[in-house]
């Protein structure tokens, strides 16, 4: 379940990475393409949470949970507060969500690498 968790996040990832280049690089991002990382990273979140309340409960995995969480909240609020208003996103709000996800996404993959070598 982690593998398939870890691959929904990296494909969120690549995904968010293309649309991040497309807005700074100005090019418009529609609606549903800034939708699909966030299908992506829900899947895996759902999978991390049913984990944790399968008894795996180590501290890299409250701090991806946590990360994730911050990240989704941002990506809410970059979608909500400025995209679907057609108000330009704040490049500060851009680089906290890629921070926060990829520290996650790190967090994911240390914890993994516990479990495997437990």
């Amino acid at each position: 379940m982690l593998d398939i968790a870890l691959g929904a996040f990296v494909i969120g990832a690549m995904v968010g990475a293309v649309l991040a280049i497309r807005h700074l690089g100005r090019k418009p991002v529609p609606v549903w393409g800034a939708l699909l990382p966030g299908v992506f990273v829900v899947t895996g979140l759902a999978l991390l949470i049913t984990l944790f309340f399968q008894g795996y409960a180590e501290f890299y995995l409250i701090l991806a949970l946590l990360l994730f969480s911050l990240a989704a909240l941002d990506g809410f609020t970059l979608l909500f507060a400025y995209h679907l208003r057609g108000e330009p996103l704040p490049v500060v709000l851009i680089v906290i969500h890629i921070v926060l996800a990829l520290a996650a996404l790190v967090g994911t993959g240390l914890w993994g690498s516990v479990l495997a070598h437990a």
